[in-house]
C-alpha cells in the first residue's frame, strides 16, 4: 500500500494556517504546519514532502527565500505560494522561480485542492522515475563535485534537473570554484546532444564570438549552450553582445542549433542590480533562473576526498595522512577548490615523501596564502570604472580644484581630468 502523499503548510498566521492544515487533512494527506521559514527548514532537514505551501510575506524571510533554499538543496518538492496582494509581474516572477502555482487571497479552496491533487501526482511519477537511476553513476557524471555527502548529492541531483534548461541560466559561484567543469558538467547531463562554447571578458568580442559559434552550429536538432565567465565584469558593449546572442539578433542570428546562455556571476542579481554592473536587459534575461554552486566549505566532509584526488595526480603512488582529514575540513577556504588545488601544488614542492603530512600541509597553507597576492580580480577594476568620474571629482576638489595635481595623483593625463571636470563639476573652470 502507498504511503499518503504529505503536504507541509508554512504561514505565520496561525488562524490561515490552522485552515489550510483542516483543509488538506480532510483531503486526505498528511499534512505538517510551520510558522516560519526558519521552522520549515528545521523541519524538511527531517522529513520529506510531496508537497509544500506557504505563505510569500512572512515577517522575518519570505516565502521565495525558501524556493531557493530547496532548488540549491537538490530538492524538486513542487511548491505552491499564497500570497494576498500580487500583480500579474510578481505571478510571472514567480513561475520563472520554479514555483509550480500561485495563488492570491481570498483563495477558492477548491482550485487549490485540485492544483495540490494534479502537482503531487505529477511529482510521484517523476520521483519513481528518478529513483531508478543509480546515484554513483549520476556522482560520476558530475565531474566538477563528485563527493558523497549530502551537500555533493543535493548539488549533482540539482544539476541534473537543471541540465535540460532552455533561455538563460544564472550560475551564482563565488571565486575559486570550478565554474568551466560545471558548464561541463550541464552540457554532459543535457539529454540533447551539446556542445559548450566558454569565454570570459578577456576573450568575448563581436567577431570572435560569431566564429565559435559558427564552428560549434551542430544544426537544429541539437543545442549550442554559451557559457561565460565573470558575467559581472563584461563591459556594456560586451553585454549587449551577449543580449543580442541569445535573443538571435544580427549576425548573431544566423546559429541553427538552440542556442542557451549560462552566465556565471559571483553576486546575487539584485546586489548587482544595485551596483550598476549589469545592464537592464542582460539583467531581464538572467532572471528566469538561477542555481547556486556550493562553495567548498559547504562540502566540507569531501575535502579529504577532493585532496586525495588532487594529491594523486601530483604523486601517483602517493597518499594523504588520515591525521590531515580533520585539519582539511575546519579550514574556511575563501579561495574553494582553486586553493585547495594550489597549496597541495605547494605540497608537492616542499617534499618528496608519497605521503602527505599535517605538518607538511600547515606549511603549504602557510606558503600558499603568502603567495596569493596578485592583480585585482576584473570585477574590481569593472566597479571602478564605472565611478571614475566620482573618484575624479572627489580627487580634484581634495587637490584645490588643480586639475595637474589631480592628474598626478590619478596617475593619468591632465586632460582626462579636465574633460571628466568640466562634464560633472559646475562652475570648477579647470587649472
Amino acid at each position: 500500500m502507498q504511503p499518503a502523499a504529505s503536504i507541509l503548510v508554512i504561514d505565520d498566521d496561525l488562524d490561515f494556517r490552522g485552515l489550510m492544515v483542516d483543509v488538506f487533512s480532510q483531503a486526505g494527506y498528511e499534512t505538517a504546519a510551520a510558522a516560519s521559514v526558519d521552522e520549515a527548514r528545521q523541519i524538511l532537514s527531517n522529513e520529506r514532502f510531496s508537497l509544500i505551501v506557504t505563505d510569500l510575506r512572512m515577517p522575518e524571510k519570505n516565502g521565495l527565500e525558501l524556493v531557493h533554499w530547496l532548488r540549491r538543496e537538490g530538492r524538486a518538492v513542487p511548491i505552491i505560494v499564497i500570497s494576498g496582494f500580487l500583480d500579474s509581474d510578481g505571478i510571472r516572477n514567480l513561475i520563472r522561480q520554479g514555483v509550480a502555482g500561485v495563488f492570491t487571497k481570498p483563495i477558492n479552496l477548491f482550485s487549490l485542492l485540485q492544483k495540490a491533487t494534479e502537482l503531487i501526482q505529477q511529482s510521484g511519477n517523476r520521483g519513481a522515475a528518478l529513483e531508478e537511476e543509480s546515484d554513483a553513476a549520476l556522482s560520476a557524471s558530475v565531474r566538477a563535485v563528485q563527493g558523497e555527502s549530502q551537500a555533493a548529492k543535493a548539488w549533482q541531483t540539482l544539476l541534473q534537473n537543471t541540465a535540460s534548461f532552455t533561455g538563460c541560466l544564472t550560475l551564482r559561484a563565488e571565486a575559486g570554484i570550478p565554474v568551466y567543469e560545471v558548464c561541463q558538467d550541464l552540457v554532459r547531463l543535457n539529454p540533447e546532444e551539446d556542445r559548450l562554447v566558454y569565454v570570459s571578458p578577456a576573450t568575448l568580442d563581436d567577431e570572435a564570438l560569431g566564429q565559435l559559434l559558427a564552428d560549434n552550429d551542430i544544426g537544429p536538432e541539437g543545442c549550442l549552450t554559451l557559457a561565460v565567465e565573470q558575467a559581472d565584469a563584461l563591459q556594456d558593449w560586451q553585454q549587449d553582445l551577449l543580449v543580442m546572442a541569445a535573443r538571435g539578433e544580427g549576425s548573431l542570428g544566423a546559429v541553427e542549433a538552440q542556442l542557451r546562455l549560462v552566465a556565471a556571476v559571483s553576486q546575487p542579481l539584485e546586489t548587482l542590480r544595485a551596483e550598476g554592473l549589469l545592464e537592464p536587459r542582460l539583467l531581464k534575461l538572467l532572471s528566469q533562473r538561477e542555481i547556486i554552486a556550493p562553495t567548498l566549505r559547504e562540502l566540507a566532509e569531501d575535502i579529504p576526498v577532493f585532496a586525495q584526488r588532487i594529491w594523486t595526480r601530483l604523486r601517483p603512488k602517493g597518499r594523504i595522512d588520515v591525521s590531515t582529514h580533520a585539519f582539511l575540513k575546519r579550514q574556511s577556504w575563501p579561495g574553494n577548490m582553486r586553493q585547495l588545488h594550489k597549496v597541495l601544488q605547494v605540497a608537492a614542492t616542499i617534499g618528496s615523501e608519497p605521503v602527505l603530512g599535517l605538518e607538511t600541509l600547515r606549511e603549504a597553507l602557510r606558503q600558499a596564502a603568502a603567495q596569493a597576492v596578485g592583480a585585482p580580480d576584473s570585477r574590481l577594476w569593472r566597479r571602478l570604472s564605472l565611478r571614475r568620474s566620482e573618484y575624479t571629482q572627489a580627487a580634484y576638489l581634495l587637490c584645490g580644484r588643480d586639475a595637474e595635481a589631480t592628474a598626478e595623483v590619478l596617475q593619468v593625463h591632465p586632460e582626462l581630468v579636465r574633460q571628466i571636470i568640466a562634464a560633472n563639476v559646475e562652475d570648477a573652470p579647470a587649472r
